[in-house]
């Protein structure tokens, strides 16, 4: 009798188990996943009304088996395959990112673009196996997709990338020919064992929709919406750049090699007017950063080269609190730490 008990006891254990494993409730083994709400009626402009955004029931969307590496400085994540449609096809659902059966925080698919704690989902084109988490804003305010419980699951399951470190090391006025302009120095670190190929800062690229290039970026905190310069490392003066085609293969000696840790610096001397929107650095208290911009339209095949993947994504620099005055630049603070 002793024994029928133990066997009926064990085989129900194992009817329990395999019916939650088979679920779409939260995974219980701290693997990261994206979920999304069960009640596709709440779309994320109704999400935001809600008080209890907690006790809603999810289920999931991209599973932990589906991810192969997550990048944490891009928040590139690449999968072992294809999603199997663009993500901006589902019309402003809610997802949240999952770290086992937590849920860390949540996001949508489309923009939102003066919002502090908001990032996006997108879908790389051309629509192969990457995906990003984009943050609009990311260098004003403190960055919810740096969660610890994500990057500790990551770290756990061998699936977290460090990626690289951008460093804004340095800004002076530089005056040539009784005009201003801006010599700054920049950083970029390789934080992974293993080796990486990246862009030059003062290269572009030509994608399949649109364009990326590294810039820095003036802003005055109590208005930026209205009153963002961006000056484009592609338009400076003095330095010379690439435009890579991405329809094209890379080539890796027209790429900057980095091993594990390893590092390279540059210095651009750049007008201090934008080219493209015609705006200038205005005078007074401004905050400044640099964004770096690698290859985002993208195959995997185009970034698997000999000895290393190219690093994809956009990441930004630490930022500085400076001064402009018809005399020059003054530095308040090399590292100013978001709210």
């Amino acid at each position: 009798m002793k024994k029928t008990i133990n066997f009926l006891a064990l085989t129900f254990k194992i009817i329990v188990f395999s019916t939650c494993a088979s679920d779409n409730s939260p995974e219980n083994d701290n693997q990261v996943a994206i979920y999304w709400l069960k009640d596709k009626t709440i779309t994320w402009s109704k999400f935001q009304d809600i008080k209890n955004k907690d006790s809603l029931e999810v289920e999931k969307f991209i599973p932990s088996e589906m991810i192969d590496a997550y990048d944490f400085s891009s928040h590139v994540i690449y999968l072992n395959n294809p999603f199997p449609s663009p993500i901006y096809h589902y019309s402003a659902p809610v997802f949240v990112m999952m770290a086992g059966s937590q849920k860390c925080y949540y996001f949508t698919n489309q923009n939102d673009l003066f919002s502090s704690d908001f990032c996006r989902i997108g879908h790389m084109f051309p629509y192969e196996s990457n995906i990003a988490l984009l943050k609009f804003w990311e260098q004003y305010y403190k960055d919810i997709r740096d969660d610890e419980r994500v990057k500790r699951s990551l770290m756990e399951t061998g699936k977290y990338r460090s990626g690289i470190d951008v460093v804004f090391d340095d800004i002076k006025s530089v005056f040539i020919n009784d005009s201003m302009y801006l010599e700054l120095k920049v950083t970029i670190t390789n934080l992974d064992s293993k080796s990486i190929y990246i862009m030059d800062p003062s290269d572009a690229w030509r994608g399949y929709t649109y364009s990326g290039y590294s810039s820095i970026q003036f802003w005055k905190m109590e208005t930026f919406k209205n009153e963002l310069v961006y000056i484009s490392m592609e338009k400076d003066i003095k330095n010379e750049h690439n435009i890579f085609h991405l329809q094209e293969t890379f080539k890796p000696e027209d790429l900057l090699f980095l091993r594990g840790g390893e590092s390279v610096s540059r210095t651009f001397l750049v007008s201090k007017a934008d080219k493209q929107y015609d705006h200038n650095v205005q005078e007074g208290n401004m905050r400044c950063a640099f964004c770096y911009t690698g290859p985002l339209e993208v195959t995997q095949q185009q970034i698997s080269l000999p000895g290393g993947r190219v690093w994809v994504g956009t990441k930004y620099s630490n930022v500085m609190d400076v001064t402009v005055s018809k005399t020059g630049l003054v530095i308040n603070n090399k590292n100013v730490v978001p709210e």
